[in-house]
């Protein structure tokens, strides 16, 4: 008995020496917490609890400097806790599909594409009537980008993508079942091919926790055609034709009210060319003499964003006037406009976002008409009128957007985008227009899709541009 006895005094004295580094974190962690509070005894019971276990630890010394500024009463400061290790560092730096150490994202898509319009065009003797189109394809887009790589108050993010369409309609498959042993008609074509090339890139800096300025760039460089490919009913090898090259840049000027609420200034300088058609070529700004009024010269917005974590609900207003330029006069005109977007996970892993804006499009120059201002399907509604008449241009719409996205897995996403942009002028039916698209797709990201898509689509309305 006593020999046991001995023996358990022994492994006691072994139990007692011994230092449990997670329980004694733990201790300090507690310490911190109520030391941050003002709560003098909690935290020196923590205190206690933690110097008589590690009192040459990592921490010991700032937890001396709580304990005596508590025994001395004086003013309390900011206690540090435990540094915890950051989760997406260590993704990027011992997964097996990371590229390299540094923050980074690669993602690639594949889906079908429907598109719709339905218009108005004129006829002979004046009369305006219905017109329409619908194409649907393959759609296909990957990209690679870096950050945000923070650097002190200062983060940003660049990146690439690669953006690829194979569009057909029903004549051209109707054409091709008629004969569906001649390839030269298969209906999805290379000649035919559309694709773009984005750069894109941004950066914040932040001047204490409320403040921060920051900006976003691209660069979109669109094509149509390939080298690969002839054309149809001939051996001529096809080319490569730039449609389109597109430039944006908006700084931003932001305040953080709290973890919730934030608003943001917005400047927007875009331009747009039209390989094409010049005449639709246009940009958001002008510095020329001809436009005096800030308003004029430069396109701006403001917009409110609230977050809330606990019920993972993400929503935004804004509210903007954007000032056009283009090639062809008649086609200038001012765009006021605001827009709705709320984003939810509705169920674990499935996120809806809704878009839902409005706009105003008010024309510099009038129109002028050999009768009056008012047209219909059988053209204009007061065909006797002599004198021409100044028509002014004044155009309204809506735009909805609805995407439902549902996460396979971490890196695995399903896909679902419906959008309408619906343009209405009163009095000239000429220009009503309605655009629709369905949009389905798969993907996978690295490391994971909602950061790249928040990464990869900063503009997320199409009111933005023209």
């Amino acid at each position: 008995m006593r020999k046991k006895t001995k023996l358990m005094k022994y492994y006691f004295r072994l139990a007692t020496a011994h230092v449990d580094p997670f329980a004694t974190l733990a201790g300090f962690e507690l310490a911190v917490y109520w030391f941050n509070r003002k709560k003098e005894l909690k935290a020196m019971k923590w205190l206690d609890y933690y110097l008589k276990r590690d009192s040459r630890g990592i921490h010991s010394k700032q937890a001396f400097r709580m304990q005596k500024t508590i025994q001395q009463n004086k003013k309390f400061f900011i206690a540090k806790g435990v540094d915890r290790p950051n989760p997406e560092k260590l993704r990027f730096k011992h997964s097996k599909l990371s590229i390299v150490d540094q923050p980074h994202y690669y993602y690639a898509n594949i889906g079908h594409l429907y598109t719709q319009f339905d218009g108005f065009g004129p006829k002979d003797n004046g009369v305006i009537v219905a017109t329409g189109d619908a194409s649907f394809g393959i759609t296909t887009d990957f990209g690679i980008g870096f950050g945000p790589i923070k650097s002190g108050n200062t983060e940003g993010t660049i990146g690439y993508s690669y953006q690829q369409a194979f569009e057909t309609n029903i004549d051209r498959l109707t054409e091709y079942f008629d004969d569906p042993l001649d390839f030269g008609l298969f209906p999805y074509r290379l000649d035919l091919m559309l694709r773009s090339h984005r750069f894109m890139g941004d950066f914040k800096a932040s001047f204490g926790n409320n403040f921060y300025v920051g900006g976003y760039g691209e660069l979109n460089f669109t094509q149509i055609g390939s080298h690969l490919a002839t054309y149809v009913g001939t051996d001529i090898k096809g080319d490569v034709f730039s449609v389109s090259d597109e430039t944006s840049f908006r700084p931003v000027v932001g305040y953080i009210f709290n973890s919730e609420f934030e608003t943001e200034f917005h400047l927007l300088f875009h331009k747009f060319i039209d390989n094409e058609t010049p005449e639709f070529s246009n940009q958001s700004y002008n510095f020329s003499d001809d436009f005096i009024d800030f308003q004029d010269k430069f396109s701006f917005g403001l917009k409110g964003s609230y977050k809330n974590p606990k019920y993972k609900l993400n929503a935004s207003a804004q509210f903007f006037r954007y000032s056009y330029t283009y090639n062809d006069l008649w086609r200038d005109h001012v765009r006021l406009g605001g827009q709705i977007h709320v984003d939810h996970e509705l169920i674990p892993n499935l996120l809806v976002h809704l878009n839902l804006g409005f706009y105003t499009d008010i024309y510099r120059l009038e129109i002028t008409s050999q009768n009056d201002c008012v047209f219909n399907e059988e053209g204009s509604k007061n065909a006797t009128a002599v004198e021409d008449a100044s028509c002014i241009r004044e155009d309204t719409g809506f735009y909805v957007g609805l995407n439902a996205f549902y996460d396979v897995t971490e890196g695995t996403r399903i896909g679902f985008e419906f959008k309408v942009n619906n343009n209405a002028s009163e009095a000239i039916k000429l220009f009503d227009r309605q655009d629709l698209s369905i949009h389905f797709h798969i993907g996978w990201a690295f490391p994971h899709h909602q950061p790249v898509y928040d990464l990869t689509d900063k503009f997320i309305d199409d009111l933005y541009v023209r």
